[in-house]
C-alpha cells in the first residue's frame, strides 16, 4: 500500500489485504498538494478534509464504504474540500460535522452529523474575521494526533497551550509552509513524527525553514509525495 514500512514507538504502517482485520487505524492519504486524512474505528471513518489533486479511491473505499463516514473540515479552501461531493455519492452513510463559519455551496446540502466522537477534540474553531487560513479548525485525535489545517502561526499562538505536551503525530500546518509550525508549537507538543501532505516538487512544501525547525527539535518528517499513502496504528 505505502512505498515504505515505517515503525516507531506508537505506530506502524502495515500492509493489509482486503477482507482481513485492519492493522492500522489512521491514514494520511497521498493527495498531492492538499489534505485528507482518516481516523478509523470499528463502525466509522472520520475524515479530516477531503481535498487535493488526486485520490487513491480503491483503498479508501475498501476501508470506508461499509462504515459510517463523518467529515470534519479544517476550512473550505478547494484543496481541502474538492472531493466531498464525489465521496459522499459513493458511500451510503455520510454526514458533515457542523462547521462554525459560513458554509459554502459545496457543503450546504450535506446531512449534518449529530454528535462528535469522544475520541476527537476541537482545539480551535479559528478566526472567522480572518482569511480562510486563519479560520482553520484545529482537531486533536485520541490526544495523540494534531491536525491544524492551514492555521498560520498567529493563530497557533492562541491555542498552543491547550494541546498535549507530547504528541504522537503532527500533520504540518499549511502543508509545511513557512507560515505555520512555530518553534513554540514544536516545543510544547514534542511530536514524535510530522507529516507533510504536499507536492514538494511543485510547491516546495515542506519549506526548508520548517524542515530546519523540525531537525533542530529532533522531529522526523515524512512526505506523502515520497511515501504515498501513510498507514499508521495509533495505540
Amino acid at each position: 500500500m505505502g512505498k515504505a514500512m515505517v515503525t516507531a514507538f506508537f505506530f506502524a504502517t502495515l500492509p493489509c489485504a482486503i477482507g482481513t482485520p485492519l492493522h492500522y487505524n489512521f491514514v494520511v492519504w497521498n493527495v498531492g498538494q492538499g489534505s485528507w486524512s482518516t481516523f478509523i474505528d470499528s463502525q466509522t471513518c472520520y475524515h479530516f478534509d477531503m481535498g487535493g489533486e488526486k485520490v487513491s479511491w480503491k483503498p479508501l473505499l475498501n476501508i470506508c464504504r461499509r462504515r459510517k463516514n463523518q467529515l470534519l473540515l479544517t476550512h473550505q479552501d478547494w484543496d481541502h474540500i474538492r472531493y466531498v461531493k464525489r465521496f459522499a455519492s459513493q458511500v451510503k452513510n455520510f454526514c458533515f460535522f457542523p462547521f462554525q463559519h459560513k458554509i459554502g455551496a459545496t457543503l450546504r446540502h450535506l446531512k449534518r452529523c449529530k454528535e462528535l466522537s469522544s475520541k476527537i477534540t476541537i482545539i480551535s474553531t479559528g478566526n472567522p474575521q480572518g482569511d480562510a487560513n486563519a479560520s482553520s479548525h484545529v482537531y486533536l485525535i485520541k490526544q495523540k494526533v494534531l491536525i491544524t489545517g492551514d492555521a498560520p502561526m498567529s493563530e497557533e499562538k492562541k491555542w498552543t497551550q491547550n494541546i498535549p505536551k507530547r504528541l504522537s503525530l503532527l500533520i504540518l500546518g499549511h502543508h509545511g509552509s513557512h507560515t505555520s509550525t512555530s518553534v513554540d508549537l514544536l516545543k510544547r507538543s514534542h511530536p514524535k513524527l510530522a507529516i507533510a501532505s504536499a507536492r514538494k516538487s511543485k510547491y516546495g512544501h515542506p519549506h526548508k525553514k520548517v524542515v530546519a525547525k523540525l531537525k533542530k527539535q529532533k522531529v522526523p518528517v515524512l512526505e506523502t509525495e515520497t511515501y504515498g499513502n501513510i498507514y499508521m496504528k495509533l495505540k
